[in-house]
């Protein structure tokens, strides 16, 4: 039997598409809700061809408790993920492993998103009481993509073992306590842990706030939002609500607009983004649509 021409391309060009789709955002460990500690700087691009660690570069270590240690992850539904830890045996902030081979302890293997796209779980780290404090170590979670690509991300360190970070509270960029609709603050744990506050991070936010932080400043400019994929970024100044609200609309695949959300720290449930939503907001999907409508049709 003899396929039309337009049903090979559309699959040839659908797993193009597929491959760069794949996406893993680690949620915890990190410093607080936006800064750039802790998760390496890099582009979506060099995670999604499989480059080493999201092909990143370090950034200055996330202080991690030992004493009830957790992860936290976002990426898409069904999603498997291997995360792993090296530990470098000193307080040498510019450990950095080249190699997955140099990540010889093992905390998750296998571990498969559910509906929500997130996940979280206690770790134990073996050794972790002998630890000095500062010790520095990198976290690496590794996903298939089903391509022949590898993608991955990591997280920088400083581990603690008589510190409980899962118990600490979260504050904004502010430095004021992020709090419920209670007004009661949320724990590190209790913020990445729920289903209904996990923020979905994006790399591309992360290169972008680091420019921030290295150059000028956005303090006293109008808050600013605009799409990566479905999550945004934001620039100038801008309440956690606005932050919220466009991530909100990145996500429903309408351009977000700024102002009219409230004024207030407390965080409201943030998509993870769903297969749909990513393949609208796809470019590479929309240029292969584009290609189809050219296509010539051969009968079979």
């Amino acid at each position: 039997m003899t396929f039309p021409t337009t049903s090979i391309q559309f699959l040839a060009l659908l797993a193009a598409c597929s491959s760069v789709l794949a996406h893993v955002d680690i949620n915890f460990p990190l410093v607080n809700l936006r800064a750039t500690d802790g998760q390496w700087n890099f582009t979506d691009e060099q995670q999604e061809t499989g480059a080493f660690c999201g092909g990143g570069v370090a950034v200055p270590p996330f202080k991690w408790g030992i004493d009830g240690a957790f992860v936290s992850f976002s990426g898409d539904p069904g999603q498997a993920i291997n995360v792993k830890l090296a530990i470098s045996n000193s307080t040498n902030e510019d450990f950095t492993p080249d190699t997955e081979g140099a990540f010889n302890i093992t905390l998750v293997e296998g571990v498969t998103f559910g509906d929500s796209g997130s996940f979280c779980t206690n770790i134990t780290i073996p050794g972790a009481a002998s630890f000095v404090n500062g010790v520095t170590g990198v976290l690496y979670v590794q996903w298939e993509t089903g391509f022949g690509r590898n993608p991955s991300s990591c997280a920088s360190t400083t581990f603690f073992p008589n510190l409980n970070t899962a118990q600490e509270t979260v504050v904004d960029d502010e430095g004021r306590d992020v709090v419920d609709a209670e007004k009661k603050p949320y724990t590190f744990y209790r913020y990445y842990c729920s289903n209904d506050t996990i923020p979905a991070r994006d790399g591309s936010e992360h290169e972008h706030e680091h420019e921030h932080n290295e150059g000028e400043t956005n303090v006293g400019e109008a808050c600013n939002c605009h799409c990566h994929g479905d999550h945004s970024h934001c620039s100038g100044t801008c309440s956690d609500a606005n932050k919220t609200s466009a991530d909100k609309q990145c996500a429903a695949g309408i351009d977000p607009t700024v102002g009219a959300a409230s004024a207030t720290t407390s965080p409201t449930a943030t998509p993870t983004g769903s297969a749909n939503s990513r393949w609208l907001m796809s470019p590479s999907f929309g240029y292969a649509m584009l290609l189809l409508a050219g296509a010539s049709v051969h009968p079979l």
